[in-house]
């Protein structure tokens, strides 16, 4: 075998270590982003990226703000769901513990991720996430409440479920904002479209809603409503058809959180050295600044006995509002 053959092998190996590492990390569902979209402009809204890593090793980040002024963040590792501390939202000190954890004979439990909190009217916090069989061959929502926010109890039942247009049973991703009016909206992915489900019970009881204005291939929706009542939604999508590179992070924007339009050029793209970005998570940290949090997926390395594994990162950028 020539050196020309030898590299071109590595390239393959590398890329099949990849995907296979992203469909255990992420989930089957994540590295669905196979559907063809037009192209992007280069980003117009340029957010700055924060030097250095938030959380290594980590994805699918949501971020609470406590009462005394601090900040939690929820997100997912190998063992499950897990949080971390912080004073100002970038210097992170890990809980004790773990939030909660996969079980690997539950039906829908043995892998857990991507959390959303929120807070109750009544107190205490309650959590949507994502459930998966052990195959990862299904996803669907469920739901825990807190007192505190670091000791969680898993609630019966199923919160949301769906089927998407091949025919994959995944509801995945959720992400929670409550309106003005106090009614909840749930948005969340099913591996290949962005759709919303509303509740008046304090998340206990969904009813699915109609969206329109996102684009095919899109995952991961973040929203927040603005000082002047414009819903932002930012989310990942990919710009090509290969199934894990290119995908960006970009934003819509609505005014009743239904009906969306998205807005030109990408939020964030992904480093030189990384495939991919995704599960942005955006916090307002005051009325002249936002934040967004985001996963990067760095590229594997060959060392030249084999292949390390790609690095997964929680990472941050931060936009001065005008």
């Amino acid at each position: 075998m020539n050196i020309t053959a030898k590299n071109k092998a590595k390239m393959i190996l590398t890329a099949v270590v990849i995907l296979l590492f992203a469909g255990f990390f992420y989930g089957g569902y994540r590295i669905g982003l196979n559907q063809a979209v037009t192209t992007f402009p280069e980003p117009e809204e340029v957010w700055a990226k924060e030097p250095s890593i938030r959380i290594d090793g980590a994805t699918t980040p949501s971020v609470v703000r406590l009462t005394d002024g601090t900040w939690r963040i929820y997100y997912a590792v190998k063992e499950g769901i897990v949080s971390a501390l912080s004073q100002d939202g970038v210097q992170w000190v890990k809980d004790e513990g773990v939030r909660l954890e996969n079980e690997s004979h539950s039906a829908n439990q043995a892998r857990v991720s991507g959390p959303t909190v929120f807070t109750l009217k009544d107190g205490g916090f309650r959590m949507l996430y994502e459930g998966s069989d052990a195959k990862q061959s299904s996803f669907v929502i469920l739901s825990a409440v807190s007192t505190d926010g670091l000791a969680w109890k898993r609630e019966k039942g199923v919160r949301l479920t769906d089927k998407n247009r091949f025919d994959q049973d995944i509801a995945a991703s959720p992400n929670v904002v409550r309106a003005v009016g106090g009614e909840l909206f749930c948005y969340f992915g099913d591996g290949n479209t962005i759709k919303v489900a509303t509740s008046k019970d304090q998340g206990v009881t969904w009813f699915k809603r109609s969206l329109s204005g996102l684009p095919q291939a899109s995952v991961d929706p973040s929203v927040i409503i603005m000082p002047d009542g414009v819903w932002r939604m930012y989310f990942a999508a990919s710009q090509s058809t290969d199934r894990l590179l290119n995908s960006r992070i970009l934003s819509a924007r609505s005014t009743n959180g239904l009906d969306w339009s998205v807005e030109n050029g990408a939020r964030i793209i992904a480093d030189k050295k990384a495939t991919q970005v995704l599960d942005p998570d955006v916090i307002m940290v005051s009325l002249g600044k936002m934040r967004l949090y985001y996963v990067q997926l760095d590229k594997g390395v060959i060392d030249g006995k084999g292949v390390n594994a790609p690095v997964l990162s929680i990472r941050s950028a931060v936009l001065e509002l005008k």
